[in-house]
């Protein structure tokens, strides 16, 4: 099979990474798990990266396993190509030889309480509707820690088997996974992430055996790998960003799937969509506007109001509108889908908080600042308490505030916002980043208004 790229627009990553830890006397620090993923995230979300930034999601040294959950479900349910899951941190078992993965809390003596059981994470990669899953765990089992136990690492090995879902975990051996003291990366990420800058555009097979060699080579604990599909032609980190499906593709993979099973068929509903998407990317708005006004009106009939897909098509369709102008009906469909969204998946769902940043940003479009300054900070405030400050769709939204506060007049918080989002962009995206460039110019243009009118920025 040929390798291929997973779909950018349908794909998802949640990258969960746990350094700190309350029983540090029993569960060392592990100060290369941030680093892990910064670099990570920044790879994955690159230009030619093969995720979306707000489709990728970091989860730093989380208290508890809601935090995990609530990024974790949404993902897993948006997910329709390919579904990317990565752990970093301290495995445990039990007694009874069932893995469990470290929080900032864990009690080790105490897994099963205060520690996330990995079957939970399990049923909810396997719910996914992703064509492809993915689950890297790069974390010790503690195996030694449990006399009882006298094939560790397979049991582990087993419990990590998931149908249709590729799985590297980094150790082999019933011991620790290897983080060096002073090292930037763990052994095993900093390994993979070695071969995606040495060889890049591996397909996960390949990305696999060159990992392996590099441990091998250093001395360090092999990884293992399960595959129960066909994932191992899947490329996670592009050499380049090849040409997407052109229009003709598009459309003759719409006709194939209404020829086949019929025009209502969900199949037949997602062509349609992906090629509303590219009529977008090349311009021709009018037609992504029909299709998607079409898509919607289908998903409504067949799959009903407030189905997931229905909601997603409907959020698709309003910021069609928004673009060619049609702003009063993007501003009724945006608030008809956040409003669906928040009674269906609830207010800290990701796709929910999507389209409340949405809709504000065309309430200060049509002039109704006040209201796009309350919905963008409250967006923010839950973005903050589920994604983390850190979080690029949570500086996205930190930057929509700084620019409405700009536009009020109240320049003195906007700087001080701008700098604060600059600052983070820097630190996660990196200097060179159109996101951190952006802030960059627009923090200057800020502290030049404010000099005008006399007042003088701090620092």
């Amino acid at each position: 099979m040929s390798p291929r790229r997973p779909d950018r627009e349908n794909s998802r990553a949640v990258l969960i990474g746990v350094g700190a830890y309350d029983q540090h006397e029993r569960l060392p620090h592990i100060p290369a798990a941030a680093n892990n993923l910064t670099d990570l995230h920044r790879l994955l979300t690159a230009p030619d990266g093969i995720l979306k930034p707000e489709n990728c999601w970091s989860i730093a040294d989380p208290d508890s396993s809601a935090r995990i959950g609530h990024i974790l479900e949404d993902a897993a349910e948006q997910a329709g190509d390919t579904l990317l899951v990565y752990y970093t941190g301290h495995g445990l078992l039990d007694g009874r030889g069932r893995l469990y993965l470290a929080l900032t809390g864990t009690r080790p003596d105490r897994a099963r309480w205060t520690a996330l059981p990995f079957a939970t994470l399990r049923e909810a990669i396997l719910d996914s509707p992703a064509a492809t899953r993915i689950l890297i765990l790069d974390c010790c089992f503690s195996g030694r820690a449990f006399e009882a136990l006298t094939d560790g690492p397979d049991a582990v090995l087993g419990q990590a088997d998931i149908a249709g879902t590729y799985t590297i975990t980094s150790s082999a051996r019933n011991e620790p996974s290897f983080a060096p003291a002073g090292d930037r990366h763990t052994a095993f990420t900093g390994a993979l992430l070695a071969t995606t800058t040495s060889s890049p555009g591996l397909p996960l097979d390949d990305l696999y055996v060159h990992t392996r060699r590099r441990l091998r080579g250093h001395g360090h604990p092999e990884p293992q790998r399960r595959s129960t599909n066909a994932a191992g032609h899947v490329i996670l980190f592009p050499n380049t960003n090849p040409a997407p499906p052109t229009i003709g593709e598009l459309e003759r993979t719409l006709a194939d799937e209404r020829r086949t099973h019929g025009t209502d068929h969900p199949e037949s509903l997602v062509a349609a969509q992906k090629l509303a998407h590219g009529y977008a990317r090349v311009g021709r708005d009018a037609e992504a506007v029909e299709l998607f006004g079409r898509v919607f009106a289908a998903r409504r009939r067949v799959l009903g109001e407030d189905a997931v897909a229905t909601l997603v098509t409907g959020h698709d369709l309003a910021f069609a509108y928004r673009k060619v102008g049609r702003d009063g009906e993007a501003l009724g469909l945006f608030e008809e889908v956040f409003a669906a969204r928040r009674r269906v998946l609830g207010e800290d769902a990701v796709a929910t908080l999507v389209t409340g940043h949405h809709l504000a940003s065309t309430y200060r479009k049509v002039g109704r600042g006040s209201a796009a300054l309350r919905l963008f900070e409250e967006v923010f405030a839950v973005r903050c308490r589920v994604l983390g400050d850190d979080d690029p769709a949570t500086l996205n939204t930190g930057q929509q505030i700084a620019e409405s506060y700009e536009q009020a007049g109240r320049v003195e918080e906007a700087i001080q916002l701008f700098e604060k989002v600059l600052a983070a962009r820097r630190r996660v995206l990196g200097v060179k980043h159109d996101a951190t460039l952006n802030t960059e110019r627009c923090t200057v243009r800020a502290r030049a208004a404010a000099r005008k009118r006399g007042i003088e920025p701090a620092g």
